[in-house]
């Protein structure tokens, strides 16, 4: 039983020190990089008003792993909006770029892992025509610490839909306009010393309001 265990035993040690070295280059491992978002709007398109923003969640996924840990940018690329349009057979605008900000547009992919940490997008009403929709074609723009790696063919861009909606109606004055209001006035007996000598004079005439708006 002994020597039947023994090179099992020396099998499985050396196996484990293989795959566990630390110094062993696995750089040659090509990585195929793609974008996704978790948080899309069912409606395929992010509405806001004037006093709103929406935070687009971005990461790059690897399709296939990379040996080395990579950097990568978020950007943006304008000339995809045409091609948008003629895939889908609409004729939206690139979205101003006063109507978006990127909070955090470098992501890093560990590596062995599949996803990158997390980047953000702010979408803002701002700079865009109530009800229109607009288009933000974001891409990988920048990716260091290899240039063992190639972006998805398929996964290579995710297009944002932006709408802005009317303005919010006004309150106050503007909706009270139209508004009836009716007032009494009832009058108050002049206080004496005697009566109320804690509070002093009394108006003699103090008006209340009664009546629905």
């Amino acid at each position: 039983m002994k020597k039947i265990f023994a090179p099992v035993l020396s099998l499985l040690m050396a196996f484990s020190a293989v795959s566990c070295n630390p110094e062993e280059d696995n750089s040659d491992m090509k990585g195929v990089l793609g974008l996704k978002s978790e948080n899309l709007p069912e409606s395929g398109i992010f509405e806001v008003n004037e006093r709103q923003q929406k935070t687009v969640n971005i990461k790059v996924a690897a399709e296939s792993i990379c040996g080395s840990t990579l950097t990568i940018t978020l950007g943006v690329d304008p000339e995809l909006v045409a091609a948008y349009n003629e895939a889908n057979n609409t004729d939206y605008e690139m979205l101003p770029s006063e109507s978006y900000s990127f909070v955090d547009a470098e992501v890093m992919l560990p590596y062995f892992n599949t996803e990158s940490s997390l980047g953000q997008i702010n979408l803002i009403g701002r700079g865009c025509i109530e009800n229109q929709v607009y288009v933000l074609p974001v891409v990988i723009s920048t990716v260091t610490g290899s240039d063992n790696y190639e972006i998805s063919a398929e996964n290579n861009v995710i297009y944002l839909l932006f709408k802005m909606l009317p303005a919010l109606k006004g309150t106050g004055i503007t909706e009270a306009a139209d508004t009836v209001y009716s007032f009494e006035i009832t009058p108050y007996r002049k206080a004496t010393k005697d009566s109320t000598p804690e509070y002093g004079d009394v108006p003699v005439e103090q008006p209340t309001f009664s009546g629905n708006p």
